[in-house]
């Protein structure tokens, strides 16, 4: 080969070299901005993805709060029917014992009962009771010309001797153990209106308050 095609064929191959010095400084160009890319992009991803879950959590907690108040709400108005439930139930002793053995002691007292039509059931038990403790002056007085106010009172004669007076705070007692829990009493007067007006120891009944 002579000198002529040596020199050609050496400008040749440094052409060649710088191209592919040029492929080489594109290529490592080029896997830099895919490195970079890849980095944003997965920078981006991530940004979303905790997006999400910040929006997928807050959805979570929003439901569990619903659900919540949800549930207090049916709790308050299960309550509510319970308690009306138990209001509008009839009223009756349910230990009628309790009250036997309470007035026990004062036998001959005299009690009158003035209460609605519908307080009947109760009221029988209750005479039924202090029949069977020797309370043998004991009556019932329905209220024709207007219903008893709601809730249960006893009152005591203020002429009452200290004996008629124990057995007012005993059957006073006596029926709040036996199931009259709302009764207020023993109170120092007479009832106002019916046949209880003149007895020594009255009760009036009406409705639960």
């Amino acid at each position: 080969m002579d000198k002529a095609a040596l020199l050609s064929k050496l400008d040749l191959l440094d052409q060649i070299g710088i191209w592919f010095a040029v492929l080489a400084a594109l290529g490592t160009a080029g896997l830099a901005y895919v490195a970079f890319a890849h980095w944003s992009s997965g920078k981006l991803l991530q940004t979303i993805e905790a997006a999400d879950k910040r929006i997928h959590d807050a959805a979570i907690a929003s439901a569990q709060l619903d659900a919540s108040q949800a549930n207090e709400r049916a709790a308050e108005a299960r309550l509510a029917y319970l308690k009306l439930e138990e209001r509008l139930k009839p009223r009756s002793l349910t230990r009628p014992d309790l009250l036997q053995s309470a007035v026990s002691p004062f036998p001959d007292q005299t009690l009158s009962i003035d209460c609605d039509s519908d307080q009947q059931p109760l009221v029988m038990q209750i005479l039924a009771a202090a029949r069977s403790a020797g309370w043998n002056k004991v009556g019932m007085a329905l209220s024709e010309q207007e219903r008893v106010a709601p809730g249960a009172a006893l009152y005591v004669s203020p002429d009452a001797d200290e004996r008629t007076a124990a057995a007012a705070k005993a059957l006073a007692d006596g029926l709040r153990a036996a199931g009259v829990a709302d009764l207020t009493g023993p109170i120092s007067g007479s009832a106002s209106t019916g046949a209880a007006a003149n007895s020594t120891i009255t009760i009036r009944i009406g409705a639960k308050e």
